[in-house]
């Protein structure tokens, strides 16, 4: 899993003039403070980001050169009676950032989300006093429509996993993924594979089709994806046999609703460790702006067939 925590936040570049009879064209400068803190259900480290708008000299933003995250605040959340404190820390910089050093975050490693359809609650004490709050439900279940093997014929051109849900108007992201080592007689490196739902052609190229967060239940796979994704894990070593193929599964990231209000709002995709707020209409933040919101992830267990496994010369581990 990538260590790396991206989780960047753009102020919004308010500015001041000091004309005193022209028209001024971006009004009072009002301070305004950012929280972003999306809950993850896949694991109990969860991060906070914290920081305030700014005013620069003219109609740039980008001459700001002074980090505006918020140092010295108290992060709380809570979830029925229990009640976790963010310890502040700093993570790496993104190499393209305009800010130099360390960026300051707030984290939790041991928060862990309990239950579906439970409410959570943030609160954030600034250094001056001024309180900040935000709510939300964390998402309820999916339920997958079964199916205990996926068989490869050739016939069969595209696969089909459907889950139902509880709750309606939120949104999922779905991946298919398969596991598997390879070794060299001494060593054994375990790998992670993220299979595209179909190929297609873009500027007259044929790239990968992953799908994007959306509130449709279903995802389809293309066997000719599967096949491409089965091949290109040994693409280059002719030592197939080295290759021991394991578990499949089906996974969606189940946004709630406050995550899919965020996601509709700004139309673009989130890659679980990232939440931009940047000229965006959404806060669900009393006292200021940002988002706070939660999203799951479940998991289905798919068998690949042995003889599929092995028509590209690879071994068939036995599953988990």
């Amino acid at each position: 899993m990538k260590k790396e925590i991206c989780v960047l936040i753009i102020a919004s570049g308010l500015f001041g003039l000091s004309c005193s009879d022209d028209l001024n064209p971006t009004g009072d400068f009002k301070e305004k403070y950012i929280l972003n803190l999306v809950m993850r259900g896949d694991t109990t480290l969860q991060y906070a980001t914290l920081s305030s708008n700014y005013s620069v000299g003219g109609f740039d933003p980008y001459e700001n050169t002074t980090d505006p995250a918020v140092s010295g605040a108290d992060i709380r959340v809570w979830q029925g009676d229990s009640v976790y404190v963010f310890e502040e820390t700093t993570v790496p910089r993104s190499a393209d950032s305009r800010y130099s050093g360390d960026k300051i975050a707030y984290k939790n490693n041991s928060f862990a989300l309990e239950r579906y359809g439970r409410p959570i609650e943030v609160e954030v004490v600034l250094p001056h006093g001024k309180k900040l709050k935000g709510y939300s439900k964390t998402p309820e279940p999916i339920e997958f429509d079964l199916q205990n093997a996926l068989s490869v014929p050739s016939e069969k051109d595209f696969f089909y996993f459907k889950w139902n849900t509880y709750e309606g108007q939120v949104y999922f992201e779905p991946r298919f993924i398969f596991n598997y080592v390879v070794s060299d007689g001494m060593n054994k490196e375990s790998k992670t594979k993220i299979v595209p739902s179909r190929y297609h052609e873009v500027d007259g190229n044929i790239e990968p089709y992953f799908p994007k967060p959306s509130n449709n239940p279903l995802f389809s796979l293309s066997k000719a994806a599967l096949d491409s994704a089965m091949i290109d894990i040994s693409r280059g070593n002719s030592q197939k046999q080295n290759y021991t193929i394991y578990n499949a599964y089906m996974e969606v990231l189940v946004y709630d609703k406050s995550l899919t209000s965020y996601y509709v709002s700004t139309n673009q995709a989130l890659d679980g460790f990232s939440v931009k707020v940047d000229a965006t209409d959404y806060t669900n933040i009393e006292g200021g702006l940002g988002v706070f919101a939660s999203y799951r992830k479940q998991s289905l267990k798919v068998k690949l067939l042995r003889n599929y496994i092995e028509s590209f010369g690879y071994k068939a581990g036995v599953p988990d």
